[in-house]
């Protein structure tokens, strides 16, 4: 498990791409950062995209808590 913090408080999640939660993301494996594909080594948090990558245009992680609220609603998660 994964914890990450919301404004509210911390929560427990599934190892997750950060990716998934990021205010760039696109769709499935693209970004703004990376709209030919996001790198295997960032999507699966091998690196860390708060840190500037080869190619990200200077687009780093900006963590999004909608689609993080969004994304652990789609769990069915207790609160």
């Amino acid at each position: 498990m994964t914890t990450v913090y919301f404004d509210g408080g911390p929560r427990l999640f599934p190892k997750v791409s950060q990716c998934l939660i990021c205010q760039h993301r696109i769709e499935a494996h693209t970004c703004r950062a990376y709209p030919q594909g996001i790198p295997e080594r960032i999507y699966d948090n091998a690196l860390d995209h708060r840190e500037a990558q080869a190619g990200d245009s200077g687009l780093r992680y900006q963590f999004d808590a909608a689609r993080a609220e969004a994304w652990h609603a789609s769990l069915s998660l207790p609160a």
